[in-house]
């Protein structure tokens, strides 16, 4: 507890001690004391009350001094009066120095009082830097301990937008050191596509120091690019100084995936009820259009029955009866009949009786079958045909319909006095069948859906023309059946429209057994060749690799050399055959050119690669529909011994084999020869 009273007592209390001290001392010394040294001693007691008691005891202590020393030390003593003018100049200037040198020491406290608080202040700022420093490390290492233990990837950056720390998960991701991602720039491991957008949004964010929220792709340390979400914010010291963002990445790439998949599903399953919802719409369609199409005829039958029965119409009208129910009749027989075919096809029942057919004779068939309804609306019908084009395998009841069907397709949309186009020609390996109309033509929307059953351009209640609309998906199946195709183009409404039919052609002519099963009477000529082949040729033995990706025409091609007696390995492919040639080694080599992946030319460059011991120089015949000049140079120029033009005729090939077979012969006596004269030497 403090007692200001008696402090401030204890210090004047000093201060008249020091005074009474100081008089002894100048009496003990007053003789030896002239002048105005008679008050010397007590500039020492105000120095001293000054120390003690501050500048008022000083003061104190320079008043009471002047009494004391006037009285007993300047003459007159013992009195406080004093004649000389000089000797209160003397006093006068005493107290003032007493009073200065009072103030001096004052100073002197306050500067010491100053410069202690400066120093405590010193200290306790440096205590407080020690402190502020020592919890920053620790809050430091706290922070990448925590940041090293997280399950986020967590960078830092300085102001100069330079990152300076990576936590140990980020190091882990991208498989570099701490020194190697410092040396590098972040961007180096972005995606080279999402560079310059996050450059952008980490500068602008930086730059106004607002939070951001971007994603990327980080490649990770196999070199794999994976997305991450990237959120940086500022980084600011207690006294809101900026120092930088502080950012967390977190790998989204499993998240997104699944996202991905689920739109993916999502996507599928809007796409699955839509084309529900217009499967649905298209069998309503059907089914009213199947009610309409069956009723209308019926419709006819009945109205002209009931009236023939009641006696309604006249003797001369009853021919033209007989005319209109027989048309509706076989309408209708005609609606039925497709109805019959497109469930046959749907539940794979339609069966083919396939055999070798010329689509020039089915072509003139099915125009001469359509002729009578091309007239009644005189519709002109041209023919192109190419009779020599060859054969195809199929069957000519059902390739018939596809061309009736076109056909009738093409003059139910023309308009009357129009035109239609009907051609056959041999491209390539295939024969092309195309029907060209002068209709209203088949809108670009509609196009792709052309072939789809139940599908029509114009399904309303007001449309002009009638049918069920399956004829087309009648001829896309069966032509697809026969391991073919048909495309349909238009260059608009109203100006017509192109269906094409592409069916691969035969390789050889047809091969048949006799009842008797001789050798003599079991190969006929195919229709239109008249080369009978000799069967006195013989190929008893001989090794044969046929290579096609045509089943039937290597089973044909099979067949055929069989009956020659010769020892057939068919292949499907190119790369087949050569896996199976060094193992074989075959004496002829019998290649088709027109083949997916590995055509022919590039077969026969790979076997005269390998070496004569692993079948290099097995003689090879090219058999091809391309029967060009440069076609031929290029197949003998490349490694094939003969060149044989599809549809070959038995013969032809056999002859050729033949004639390789002594070639092989050679190749292999001289082969022999070679092993031999090594052997010697």
């Amino acid at each position: 507890m403090k007692f200001p009273f008696a402090n401030t007592l204890l210090r004047y209390s000093t201060t008249i001690a020091l005074v009474i001290f100081f008089t002894a001392i100048q009496w003990l010394l007053h003789p030896l004391l002239k002048g105005n040294g008679q008050l010397l001693f007590y500039i020492l007691a105000i120095i001293l009350a000054a120390l003690v008691g501050r500048f008022m005891c000083g003061v104190v202590a320079t008043i009471v001094s002047v009494l004391v020393g006037t009285y007993f030390f300047i003459e007159p003593r013992n009195s406080l009066k004093f004649d000389d003018l000089s000797i209160f100049s003397f006093i006068l200037t005493f107290t003032i120095v007493g009073i200065i040198v009072s103030w001096l020491v004052e100073q002197l406290h306050l500067s010491r009082a100053h410069a202690e608080a400066k120093a405590a202040e010193a200290e306790r700022e440096a205590m407080e830097s020690r402190i502020a420093e020592e919890y920053y490390r620790e809050s430091e290492m706290r922070f990448r301990n925590v940041a090293d233990a997280a399950p986020v990837m967590i960078w830092v950056a300085d102001i100069t937008k330079k990152c300076v720390w990576f936590n140990q998960p980020w190091l882990r991701f991208t498989g570099r050191t701490m020194e190697q991602e410092l040396a590098n720039t972040r961007e180096d491991a972005i995606h080279p596509d999402d560079i310059e957008n996050c450059t952008d949004i980490y500068f602008s964010a930086f730059d106004a120091r607002k939070p951001y929220s971007m994603e990327y792709r980080l490649r990770q340390r196999d070199g794999n690019y994976r997305w991450i979400l990237d959120n940086g914010v500022p980084r600011l010291a207690p006294n809101g100084e900026f120092l930088g963002f502080i950012g967390s990445c977190i790998d989204i790439d499993d998240r997104l995936q699944v996202e991905h998949e689920r739109e993916k599903l999502l996507e599928e399953a809007r796409q699955a009820h839509a084309q529900a919802e217009v499967a649905n719409r298209l069998k309503d369609e059907f089914i009213g259009t199947v009610s309409h199409e069956l009723r209308t005829p019926l419709n006819a039958i009945l109205g002209w029955t009931q009236m023939m029965h009641g006696g309604l119409i006249g003797s001369e009208q009853i021919g033209k009866a007989i005319q209109v129910i027989e048309r509706n009749a076989r309408s209708q027989a005609q609606l039925i009949e497709d109805l019959l075919d497109i469930t046959r096809i749907t539940s794979g029942k339609l069966r083919l009786n396939v055999r070798p057919t010329n689509l020039a004779q089915v072509v003139e068939a099915a125009v001469d079958t359509i002729r009578p309804a091309a007239e009644a609306k005189e519709i002109t019908i041209i023919k192109i045909l190419d009779t020599s084009a060859g054969l195809v395998s199929g069957d000519a009841d059902r390739l018939q319909q596809v061309v009736w069907n076109l056909l009738s397709n093409a003059i139910k949309f023309s308009p009357k006095n129009g035109r239609i186009e009907t051609r056959l020609e041999k491209i390539g390996s295939f024969i092309e069948i195309i029907v060209r109309d002068s209709g209203k033509g088949i809108e670009s929307e509609f196009l792709p859906f052309v072939f789809d059953r139940f599908r029509q351009q114009d399904g309303a209640t007001t449309r002009k023309y009638g049918g069920l609309g399956l004829g087309l998906a009648i001829v896309r199946n069966i032509v697809e059946l026969h391991g073919g195709t048909v495309r349909a183009d238009s260059e608009g409404e109203n100006k017509g429209a192109i269906f094409t039919v592409r069916l691969p052609l035969r390789a050889i002519t047809e091969i048949k057994k006799s009842p008797s099963g001789d050798v003599d009477e079991r190969i006929i000529p195919a229709v239109g060749f008249n080369n009978v082949p000799d069967l006195s040729v013989d190929l008893q033995g001989l090794k044969i690799l046929v290579v096609d990706d045509e089943p039937d025409a290597r089973d044909l091609l099979c067949s055929l050399l069989t009956v020659y007696g010769a020892d057939v390995t068919q292949c499907g492919s190119a790369a087949e055959a050569l896996n199976m040639i060094p193992t074989l080694r075959p004496q002829i080599l019998v290649s088709d050119i027109g083949m997916p992946q590995m055509d022919g030319y590039a077969l026969i460059k790979k076997v005269r690669e390998l070496s004569a011991e692993a079948g290099g120089q097995v003689p090879a015949i090219a058999l091809t529909a391309y029967t060009r000049v440069e076609d031929r140079i290029r197949a003998l120029s490349l490694g094939f011994q003969m060149f044989v033009p599809k549809p070959v005729e038995p013969s032809e090939l056999v002859a050729a084999i033949k004639s390789l077979s002594g070639l092989n012969e050679s190749i292999m006596q001289t082969n022999g020869d070679g092993e031999r004269s090594s052997s010697k030497q």
